[in-house]
């Protein structure tokens, strides 16, 4: 990418951001108070016991300590709410030129869960994949100026199967578990073959069946899945969710069974 298209690339991107040099927002809250409001359990998973979030069952432990205690023959009935523990999150983040519009929807959204969780992973690409975990790591300002400056990422085409394959490659052996939940925020348009697509994801299907694929268009009148890339991918995904607004990924725990 020329100098010129950079300065271009860079300065879209400080529209879409927000990014003005007197920006000094300390903290997510600072910069969007609504999506610390997450619900706390998306990115978790049940107990070994399998109990949804909620349920209760019976704490046979309180119980024979109460007995042992008072030495009676009949138990009290003790009920505890299950405990939720947090699992690997990948966040596969499509920033092509189709995807530049909405940067200011997705940001905070992926902010937040990085913030609330510690075990999430963020992978930027485009025609090539990036590790941006580190960057999400920051406090918000500066991982936004980090971010701006990957003006080579930013926009321009897609190779989705080219990206997956690389994550597989690089990044599976330290993200990739039976416990990992995959987010894949994309459009669907590539310009690699659909192929590539649909083998990355029968690997990484192989290892985890919690892979899901956030389209901002999905509720579009009229939208079906008909891009080629799309089309592979379907077969390995558990759900095709929505996240064209900022409820709609507020709410995605509702449809995110862990």
């Amino acid at each position: 990418m020329g100098e010129i298209a950079q300065k271009e690339v860079a300065s879209r991107l400080r529209d879409r951001m927000g990014m003005d040099p007197s920006d000094r927002a300390a903290d997510l809250q600072t910069a969007n108070a609504f999506f610390p409001l997450l619900p706390f359990y998306l990115g978790t998973r049940a107990d070994p016991r399998g109990m949804p979030l909620g349920n209760q069952h019976l704490a046979l432990n309180k119980m024979a300590k109460y007995v042992a205690k008072r030495g009676r023959h009949t138990m009290p009935f003790k009920r505890e709410r299950a405990r939720r523990t947090p699992t690997r999150m990948v966040i596969l983040w499509d920033v092509s030129g189709s995807m530049m519009s909405d940067v200011d929807r997705y940001l905070p959204w992926i902010a937040s869960l990085t913030a609330m969780r510690s075990r999430v992973g963020v992978f930027l690409f485009s025609t090539r994949l990036v590790d941006a975990t580190r960057e999400f790591r920051l406090p918000y300002s500066e991982m936004r100026t980090r971010l701006l400056q990957l003006t080579a990422l930013w926009s321009g085409g897609t190779l989705l199967g080219a990206a997956l394959e690389t994550w597989l490659l690089q990044y599976a052996t330290s993200w990739l578990g039976n416990d990992t939940t995959v987010f894949i925020l994309s459009d669907g348009w590539d310009v690699g073959p659909p192929e590539r697509v649909g083998d990355a994801l029968r690997s990484m299907f192989s290892v985890s069946r919690r892979i899901y694929w956030l389209h901002p268009y999905l509720n579009t009148e009229g939208f079906s899945p008909e891009t080629r890339s799309l089309k592979m991918a379907l077969p390995f995904l558990r759900r095709l969710l929505p996240c064209d607004t900022q409820e709609a990924l507020m709410h995605l725990a509702r449809a995110v069974v862990i």
